[in-house]
């Protein structure tokens, strides 16, 4: 990943084999796809929840420890810059 002139990281773009990888979890019962505000939601949450990252499919995750219950946001949508209040 590079760096702009204004210093904001520049996302690589998606290879095939990712979304095929994502393609794959999004079907398994056990997967969620969340948004932005959702993944930081749940990272800060009371849940048990413990990294289930997918570096190859380019996701970071979350599993919760109880359930076995997976979610996973793809890293360029972590990335996005939010508009300022």
């Amino acid at each position: 990943m590079s760096t702009s002139a204004t210093g904001a990281a520049e996302a690589r773009p998606v290879q095939s084999s990712e979304v095929e990888q994502r393609r794959r979890l999004a079907a398994q019962p056990d997967v969620t796809f969340v948004d932005r505000d959702q993944f930081v939601a749940l990272s800060v949450s009371t849940r048990c929840l413990v990294r289930a990252d997918v570096p190859s499919a380019g996701l970071r995750g979350l599993r919760d420890t109880r359930d076995g219950q997976r979610f996973f946001i793809e890293e360029e949508k972590l990335r996005e810059l939010r508009p300022r209040r």
